[in-house]
């Protein structure tokens, strides 16, 4: 099947999955009268590039905005990662240490406050475990050091944080229909070692479902619920509800 194809037959499903996620975000009641609740759209590109059996350089390239609009971010973020075991380049099966770091870079257009420059490099380690035939799990640990920058000559601020990714990529089983369908499922916890002026999370949790139509393309699509605190002047009582598509290719 061409790959146009494949990709009509993504969007349809992820914008099924869109609705879905709009009438629960609207008919949801679970929060009390000083909650904040909002919703964000993010879009992004992520190209993979495997240098030899042990290396590869990855990253992300995306745009983010929030309703009721308060601010748009763009974001970039080149990354390397080293596989500590047996690497093949067919399939995740064999990845079970990896070690991760880069550098992002995001630029938030606040639209009521001064902009914002965030130079973030991390550290990571990604483990599966277990690593089975049936069953496997992902466990990712990184700190992050995150110094914002004022554009409006207000100085910078320095802050740090710890993140703990656990889930991982379900596949369907199916043949036909459900061939290169996957359910991804995972939840994140932070620790803010020093908190940032902006963007503190505490948790996020994410289901999605992803496409694969070939060893170089992938396609997922997230319906993520946050709990953070979105700028400098709020407190930990906002509740995001986010829509994320996600493109990867492998060059």
């Amino acid at each position: 099947m061409p790959i146009k194809s494949h990709i009509a037959q993504f969007c349809i499903l992820g914008l099924i999955f869109s609705v879905s996620g709009i009438q629960l975000y609207a008919q949801t009641g679970i929060y009390s009268e000083d909650e904040v609740v909002n919703m964000q759209v993010w879009l992004d590109y992520n190209p993979s590039y495997l240098i030899n059996n042990k290396t590869s350089i990855y990253g992300d390239v995306g745009v983010r905005t929030i309703f009721p609009k308060v601010w748009h971010r763009a974001i970039l973020r080149p990354s390397i990662r080293y596989d500590l075991t047996t690497f093949n380049e067919k399939t995740d099966r064999y990845r079970t240490w990896q070690l991760h770091g880069g550098v992002g870079f995001f630029y938030t257009n606040n639209l009521e406050a001064s902009d914002v420059l965030e130079i973030r490099p991390f550290q990571g380690l990604r483990v599966r475990i277990p690593n089975g035939d049936r069953f496997q799990l992902v466990h990712y640990v990184r700190l992050e050091e995150r110094i914002e920058v004022g554009l409006d000559n207000t100085g910078s601020e320095f802050s740090m944080r710890a993140r703990y990714m656990v889930g991982n990529d379900f596949i369907f089983p199916g043949k036909f229909f459900m061939k290169g369908f996957y359910l991804p499922l995972y939840a994140e916890f932070f620790i803010n070692l020093k908190q940032g002026a902006q963007f503190n999370d505490v948790i996020r949790l994410t289901p999605g479902l992803g496409y694969s139509p070939s060893q170089e393309w992938k396609f997922q699509f997230d319906l993520s619920y946050h709990r953070t605190r979105d700028t400098a002047v709020e407190g930990f009582k906002t509740n995001d509800i986010v829509f994320r598509l996600r493109v990867y290719q492998r060059l």
